[in-house]
């Protein structure tokens, strides 16, 4: 069973990347010079920089069990 602290962190979670799918029709006019392969290039270049960054933070991962003890 959920915990508050739990379900107002998913509903915060959940308007966050609500607005940020709403932003990106406001940036789309920008990326107009590029091609798709280039939106694609950029949006792999910059995902796993932060997708690690974000697992660091959060503490998941195979060396928290060495952390921990």
């Amino acid at each position: 069973m959920p915990t508050e602290s739990n379900e107002s962190l998913g509903v915060a979670l959940n308007v966050a990347a609500s607005v940020f799918f709403a932003l990106m029709f406001a940036y789309t006019p920008l990326l107009g010079a590029l091609d798709g392969g280039e939106i694609y290039g950029w949006r792999m270049l910059l995902t796993f920089p932060c997708l690690t960054l974000f697992i660091l933070m959060r503490g998941y991962g195979w060396w928290r069990a060495f952390t921990d003890a």
